[in-house]
């Protein structure tokens, strides 16, 4: 089963956002054979977690589903990761939140579910977001 429909848009909290607000509709990663022999990575790599409000999250059923995943891996005392709350809240708003197309998730590095929900307070994210000691 080919599970290359994720996209990962924000890694280690560096947010593109000239792809999130493009008229695009192209896809931006698209593997071919040349990928293959480059050694890039064509196919996602499975995982479920549970989020702080205790939802399930199983990458391989979004994809199976037809979804595009939009992961943003952050810390909470993190300036980029702040910084983009706003964009990542606009983006999760304009695809649905969460119950279109696309789906959003937030990867926490290092901070356990109380400050990651503090992070969402102090900070408004709406991303359903997982936290990297209890998730």
């Amino acid at each position: 089963m080919n599970k290359i429909r994720l996209l990962i848009i924000s890694i280690c909290c560096i947010i593109l956002p000239s792809v999130l607000f493009s008229q695009i509709t192209d896809p931006i990663y698209i593997p071919n054979k040349s990928n293959v022999e480059n050694n890039q990575i064509t196919q996602a790599v499975d995982f479920i977690a549970t989020d702080i409000h205790g939802n399930n999250h199983h990458l391989f059923d979004y994809l199976d589903n037809g979804k595009f995943v939009v992961l943003d891996f952050f810390f909470t005392t993190c300036p980029p990761c702040i910084s983009s709350v706003p964009i990542l809240n606009y983006s999760y708003v304009e695809y649905g939140c969460n119950n279109a197309d696309v789906i959003f998730l937030g990867i926490n590095y290092f901070n356990t579910d109380i400050e990651v929900v503090n992070y969402e307070n102090n900070y408004g994210s709406l991303i359903p977001a997982i936290s990297g000691v209890e998730g």
